[in-house]
């Protein structure tokens, strides 16, 4: 009978690699973008790689505040606006309901549409 031997090897310790980047979800056209423009940089005979990150962080930091306020801006769907625009008239005139900011809404809308005509026909 043969004899089997049975060595225990202690575990070997897992080096802790540090993460520096994460993914992060774009349109492809954006991507594409992206991409092409690393690679115009890139053809260079002299210094490192550009990458990605470099012409992100770049652009983001050419962000105004404004930039910031209209890309917010452009998420807003009407049913959003209309709250805004609700909850800016309760501030300045005290609460209303929604129903009654509605009227005076369509009330203003139509006295505006009303005298436009009538100065055109004048």
């Amino acid at each position: 009978m043969d004899h089997l031997k049975m060595t225990i090897e202690a575990p070997v310790p897992k080096k802790k690699v540090s993460v520096t980047t994460t993914p992060i979800r774009v349109k492809k056209a954006t991507a594409r973008t992206i991409r092409s423009i690393v690679s115009k940089l890139n053809k260079k005979t002299l210094g490192g790689k550009v990458l990605a990150d470099d012409i992100v962080s770049k652009a983001i930091s050419l962000l105004s505040e404004s930039d910031l306020e209209e890309i917010k801006a452009s998420t807003y769907t009407s049913q959003d606006r209309l709250e805004i625009r609700h909850k800016e008239y309760c501030q300045q005139h005290g609460n209303v309901t929604k129903e009654k900011f509605l009227e005076l809404l369509l009330d203003s809308n139509f006295q505006n549409l009303k005298s436009k005509d009538q100065n055109e026909n004048e």
